[in-house]
C-alpha cells in the first residue's frame, strides 16, 4: 500500500496521515515482512510524507545513512 502510495495511487477508504504512515513503518520494520533495501526505499520516498517529526519512524534509513552514506546515494539515485 505504502509503495503505491509513492507511485500515485490513491488508496480506498481514508487518507492516512503521517503518524499511521509511520507506525506502518516501524511494524514493516520490526516484522522483517520485506527485504532491507526495499524498506531503505520507501522510507526515502515518505520522507516528505513522514514531515520533521516523523523522521525518526525512518530507522532503516537512518541507520543506512550512518553506516554507508555512498550506497544510500546510489540507491536514492536509482529511485528517481
Amino acid at each position: 500500500m505504502l509503495e503505491g502510495m509513492l507511485q500515485g495511487e490513491e488508496p480506498e477508504g481514508r487518507l492516512l496521515d503521517s503518524w499511521d504512515i509511520g507506525e506502518a513503518l516501524k511494524h514493516i520494520e520490526t516484522s522483517g515482512a520485506i527485504e532491507k533495501l526495499r524498506l531503505i526505499r520507501l522510507e526515502f520516498g515518505l520522507i516528505p510524507t513522514l514531515g520533521y517529526e516523523g523522521e525518526q519512524k525512518a530507522e532503516s534509513l537512518y541507520d543506512a545513512i550512518m553506516s554507508n552514506p555512498k550506497f544510500v546515494l546510489r540507491c536514492a539515485l536509482h529511485a528517481v
